[in-house]
């Protein structure tokens, strides 16, 4: 049976601070259906790192790692940029097990060769994702590391690929930010935090409510501890005052009687007095013990605050009833006509879920929303699927006038991103560059936001940051997502994109 051993693994690069601190870790494939781990924590927690680990591609910088498999753990990054070697010849095999691959997940092996199909650099980056989890289970195994594996997939494709996972028998593990993904095909979470990993039962969203009301706990007794040490302080305090004042009395009480106190009167005086510090010296003793208990218990209880607060849009109203209306025949960038019989219409406060398979013209028909908006009085914020340059956000965000940029490095630290870091770094991470996009746009002030997979290289905790603020938008809202999730509770309507038509289901009335 395959299993994975970490003994006080830790991992930095370069002279940093580590990633992964002394993690130790026992991981086995389950005797049942699922051997899946999902893999989950912030952007920048060690969860491409800890692949990388168990790969072979990184090598620990401290500790011992040690996986028991008949073969070397295989790898599937997040890039899909070069067509390998082990797809071409998946591609090319025609064994019962490869064919009926390729059909389980919807795969022709003359899309891969140009002089046929349209090639692998033509290929969205969804299906060229298909094509490399393909190759993978083919080989058949023992550790599978799968690295975000439902970026860019449509909801159809993410359902061929759970499928096809659902059949792996070694021990997988797979980082995601996709929970219908997570919930589905995984039945342990491991959580990488604060350098450290914590192995959960379930899946994702049992885990994680679980964890939340642990760490709700912890923050409570935190502060009633925080509160039990304040008021020991502040008997002390009291106790301090009354030393001092009876202290201070009788020596007030001497100056005035000068001389001509007599000797036994003033011995008996001296000796009362004296009791009378020392149990006050013995009781200011004890509350100074009685604070440093409160003080300790307080320390004893590690918790760790998030960064508060909360992520919402600025909304500019137009007072429009309908703000843009799309019809007729739309063309794919300026060509060929893309989509026919378009009769859409986007309303005031209207909350829109655009779906539809990849490539069915669901980016055509938001170009000819934002077209038709920008010719109108509204505001819109725009998030592209890709962005093009993650660098550029970075110099969009020097750029900014300081109270802006306040604004929007705000909302990146409530994102989850240190801002002193995105002043700093010249290549930021793919999640950082979406987290400084997203700051930027929720730092705007708009009457229509349009999201086109706002949760591509976001980690769990911003997606739900997100999802809150989405809630509680109350301009128009367009997004295309795959995460059903979000979908379900940010959106009201939905318009799908299919068959090169789009149809429109329940309507905002």
């Amino acid at each position: 049976m395959p299993s994975i051993h970490l003994r006080g693994l830790s991992f930095a690069h370069s002279t940093a601070i580590p990633v992964l601190d002394d993690v130790t870790l026992d991981l086995a494939a389950m005797p049942r259906a699922s051997g899946w781990v999902g893999v989950v924590g912030a952007n920048g927690a060690g969860k491409s790192t800890l692949l990388h680990l168990l790969g072979g591609v990184l090598a620990p910088t401290a500790g011992d790692l040690d996986v028991q498999s008949s073969v070397p753990p295989l790898l599937v990054p997040q890039d899909v940029g070069d067509l390998s070697p082990d797809v071409i010849g998946f591609a090319a095999s025609w064994n019962g097990a490869a064919a009926k691959l390729r059909s389980r997940l919807e795969l022709d092996p003359d899309d891969l060769d140009p002089e046929i199909g349209r090639g692998w650099h033509v290929l969205s980056p969804g299906q060229r994702k298909r094509w490399q989890v393909a190759a993978a289970l083919a080989t058949r195994p023992d550790v599978l590391l799968l690295d975000e594996p439902t970026n860019h997939l449509d909801v159809a494709a993410r359902d061929l690929l759970l499928d096809a996972l659902g059949a792996f028998r070694g021990l997988g593990l797979v980082v995601s930010h996709d929970r219908t993904l997570l919930d589905t095909l995984t039945d342990r979470t491991l959580r990488l935090h604060r350098g450290g990993a914590e192995l959960h039962t379930g899946s994702y969203t049992p885990a994680a409510a679980r964890w939340r009301a642990e760490e709700a706990g912890r923050r409570d007794a935190h502060d009633r501890a925080v509160r039990e040490a304040r008021r020991q302080r502040r008997i002390l305090g009291e106790v301090r005052r009354d030393r001092h004042g009876a202290e201070a009395g009788p020596r007030r009480e001497r100056r005035l009687a000068g001389a001509n106190q007599p000797d036994a009167r003033e011995a008996g005086r001296k000796l009362a007095q004296q009791k009378a510090e020392a149990a006050l010296a013995a009781r200011v003793g004890q509350m100074r013990s009685r604070v440093a208990r409160a003080d300790e218990v307080v320390d004893s209880i590690a918790v760790q605050r998030d960064h508060g607060g909360s992520v919402g849009f600025d909304h500019a109203a137009s007072g429009r009833r309908v703000l843009v209306e799309v019809g007729g025949d739309v063309r794919h960038r300026g060509g060929d006509v893309w989509l026919t019989g378009v009769d859409v219409a986007l309303h005031r406060g209207e909350r829109v879920h655009l779906r539809g398979v990849n490539g069915a013209g669901k980016s055509t028909l938001i170009a000819a929303l934002v077209e038709r908006l920008e010719q109108t009085s509204e505001t819109v914020a725009i998030l592209p699927q890709d962005l093009d340059d993650p660098r550029q956000e970075v110099v969009a965000v020097r750029a900014l006038d300081p109270a802006t940029r306040g604004r929007v490095l705000g909302v990146v630290a409530l994102l989850g991103v240190d801002p002193d870091r995105v002043l700093t770094t010249d290549d930021p991470s793919p999640g950082e560059a979406r987290k400084l996009a997203l700051a930027r746009l929720l730092a705007s002030t708009a009457s229509v936001v349009i999201l086109d997979e706002p949760t591509n290289h976001l980690d769990l905790p911003s997606i739900e940051r997100l999802e809150t603020a989405l809630q509680e938008f109350s301009g128009a809202l367009v997004i295309v997502t795959h995460d059903d999730a979000l979908a379900a509770v940010t959106t009201t309507s939905s318009w799908a994109v299919h068959d090169r038509r789009v149809t429109v289901a329940a309507p905002v009335p």
